[in-house]
């Protein structure tokens, strides 16, 4: 994994989880139900950090021209 500020990555897991949550519980006080599963969203969540926080690929060298002699 390349470096990250590992505050900012821990409040995206939390924040993600804790919204995902508090949506699960407004829509069982509502009747609903949630959209997307408990297990979907998570494994997505985790997805997106993770390839968020892989390195760059590194940049291509172009061939170098021949001059012509």
């Amino acid at each position: 994994m390349r470096r990250v500020d590992a505050e900012v990555l821990a409040r995206t897991l939390t924040g993600g989880a804790w919204g995902h949550v508090f949506h699960e519980l407004m829509a069982q006080q509502a009747g609903g139900t949630l959209p997307l599963a408990r297990g979907t969203f998570v494994r997505g969540l985790v997805d997106i950090a993770l390839r968020g926080v892989e390195p760059r690929p590194a940049p291509r060298s172009r061939p170098q021209r021949q001059r012509p002699t």
